[in-house]
């Protein structure tokens, strides 16, 4: 026996209801369904447009970095839940740039969220950093 002792730990809960995965499901066959239903494979592709009118985006003018003239345009953006984050990618792939902010999120959501988002950075080689305390800035890569 040495110095140093295990200690058992156990983090498993037990109490919840287990899921049965054995259970047997009927395949579908597709084949008998395109015949029942001839529209599936007759109708074309339409391109379908949409805006979301709870959207909430702000315009903010901010100074270069180098004290130039120029003012880039950034979206802000705060989040109300996890289920913005496809809305966070999207405006960030529209604009290039976008700051978010995760106050009104509870820390689950906002560690998931900013998960998300840094999936995306990594996907494009954007960058992303902390401004306060739970606002991020977001850039793509060139």
């Amino acid at each position: 026996m040495g110095i140093f002792s295990k200690k058992k730990s156990n983090n498993l809960d037990f109490s919840q209801q287990k899921i049965d995965f054995s259970e047997q499901t009927s395949s579908v066959d597709h084949q008998q369904e395109e015949q029942t239903n001839p529209n599936l494979t007759s109708t074309p592709l339409q391109k379908v447009s949409f805006t979301e009118p709870g959207l909430n985006i702000e315009q903010t003018p901010v100074v270069t970095k180098d004290g130039e003239n120029d003012q880039i345009k950034t979206t802000g953006y705060t989040a109300k839940d996890f289920n913005d984050a496809p809305k966070i990618a999207d405006l960030l792939l529209k604009h290039g740039q976008i700051i978010v902010h995760l106050e009104h999120l509870p820390k689950e959501e906002r560690i998931r969220l900013l998960d998300f988002i840094s999936g995306v950075m990594y996907s494009f080689a954007g960058t992303a950093r902390r401004l306060e305390n739970q606002t991020y800035e977001f850039v793509l890569g060139d």
